[in-house]
């Protein structure tokens, strides 16, 4: 990054951080003079199968070596990853190829490539599968990683898969290898080619079902959704209406304050009341709530300038920085209690996962802590007894099916026993729901489909059934069409 001489941690693994450059910005006669230099190091030591040798080249063109690793980082947009991707291979090409030289290394290779001819006879046909990932929300570094992930972890016996890369202007672009692995949504726009661009409308020749891993703005409304609906293509997700309510945080405590579920008090700040008077809102706010309070947009996620305030000057600039990009602040009550976060999958009998606890260290989960290995605590299922989850997972399915969402949602809530509840029994508080929640590797989603055996193959490969029976009708409609004019 910019004024950092340092590589750390933050910018080696949070999602769009750094740049990356692969293969390095030097002459063809020196990244040779590397790959020689490392090829003998790995032969000297004796490292078999894979190595990564970090290092640094010296303005007299020397090759300094510093870290010879005998096993490569592995996370989804690692140097390693990115290195095979520029000679076409894909993640999981390059994971077989490192499982099958030492397979031929021990003499077990030849079994197994039977054993594959004859799984490869009883094959049915794939099904193909689009991966939209980015969008044009602050979240599209995050869509990053859930589409990546995605793409990597659908069945490679049951989906083809297709990473569709959406920029900034929702315009669809058909990602290469080399694309897919980049480390942010700005890298990857600058490698677009015309030729990769597609209309929505060729998705309907191409692909058989839309996996939806935007977060947020057009991809999270309703729109992409209401899009897809036309092409008659099924998608993961809730529908059109559904999306678009939850979306709104505001309109959607509101519809669920209205069917009988607690939800923060909260006050819905425009722009344009902002700018007219700015004591006035402060004055309202300030007489509606006590401090500390929460600022927030009222149509984001994944903890996008989310603030805790203490004071008027605290809210001022917390407004401030939410309408240098937003039209609408949502300002609620500060809920006390266990933060909780709970996945629930299915379509007419849904079914909620154990429940996460969300640990913040500051009091608001922030983004770091959210999508950052090793920085967040989710502790899974979370620490409560039996009869408590259960009443969780009851209240939480019941704000599932009363939104009619669909396929699987993350909702992120409150607990407070009786002596926290301000009613004196003990209840869930429902900050918001989450119709494309974050499929990013170590997200907590996976941890509670794991909980009640779900690998994350399987949990994916759920949702897009689940998808496909919500809109089974539409796709039927569609394959018979193609059947007549083929």
């Amino acid at each position: 990054e910019k004024n950092s001489h340092l590589f750390d941690y933050k910018q080696k693994y949070m999602p769009g951080r750094a740049h990356k450059f692969t293969p390095p910005r030097c002459s063809k006669q020196i990244i040779k003079k590397i790959q020689d230099t490392c090829m003998q190091v790995t032969t000297i030591l004796g490292i078999k199968t894979i190595s990564r040798i970090d290092g640094f080249v010296t303005p007299d063109e020397q090759v300094i070596i510093i870290d010879p690793n005998t096993l490569s980082g592995m996370g989804p947009a690692s140097f390693f990853f990115r290195e095979a991707a520029e000679i076409g291979m894909s993640h999981t090409q390059l994971i077989n190829h490192l499982i099958e030289t030492d397979l031929k290394r021990y003499g077990m290779l030849e079994q197994v490539i039977q054993q594959e001819k004859k799984e490869i006879k009883i094959m049915k046909k794939k099904m193909r599968i689009a991966i939209l990932l980015g969008g044009d929300s602050d979240e599209k570094e995050i869509s990053l990683e859930s589409g990546r992930n995605i793409v990597y972890k659908l069945s490679p016996q049951k989906y083809d898969s297709l990473p569709i890369f959406v920029n900034n202007n929702m315009t669809l672009y058909i990602l290469n290898q080399a694309q897919l692995v980049r480390n942010s949504t700005q890298e990857i726009a600058t490698l677009l080619k015309p030729t990769q661009q597609i209309n929505w409308h060729d998705l309907a020749r191409k692909v058989d079902f839309v996996f939806i891993a935007l977060h947020g703005g057009q991809g999270e409304n309703g729109t992409t959704q209401g899009m897809l609906e036309m092409l008659g293509l099924p998608y993961n997700g809730s529908s059109v209406l559904t999306s678009a309510l939850c979306m709104d945080k505001y309109k959607t405590t509101q519809f669920l304050h209205n069917n009988g579920f607690a939800v923060p008090r909260s006050f819905l700040l425009n722009k344009n009341e902002w700018e007219s008077d700015q004591q006035k809102s402060i004055d309202n706010i300030t007489k509606m709530f006590s401090f500390p309070l929460i600022s927030k947009p009222a149509n984001d996620g994944c903890s996008i300038l989310v603030q805790k305030v203490a004071t008027d000057k605290e809210l001022i600039t917390a407004i401030s920085n939410v309408f240098a990009k937003k039209n609408h602040v949502l300002i609620e009550e500060l809920v006390t209690g266990m933060e909780l976060t709970v996945g629930v999958i299915g379509n007419d009998s849904p079914q909620a996962l154990p429940p996460s606890q969300a640990v913040a260290q500051q009091g608001i989960l922030s983004i770091e802590e959210k999508f950052l290995p090793g920085a967040g605590e989710n502790q899974t299922p979370a620490p409560l007894a039996d009869e408590t989850l259960a009443f969780i997972q009851k209240t939480v399915e019941h704000v599932y099916k009363t939104l009619q969402c669909k396929g699987y949602a993350r909702i992120d809530c409150f607990y407070q026993n009786k002596n926290e509840s301000p009613t004196g029994k003990e209840r869930v508080v429902i900050l918001e729901i989450n119709t494309l929640p974050g499929m990013t590797p170590a997200t907590c989603i996976f941890h509670q489909a794991a909980e009640i055996g779900l690998k994350p193959m399987d949990f994916i490969d759920t949702i897009i059934q689940l998808g496909l029976q919500e809109h089974q009708s539409d796709y039927k409609e569609r394959k018979e069409k193609e059947i007549q004019i083929g």
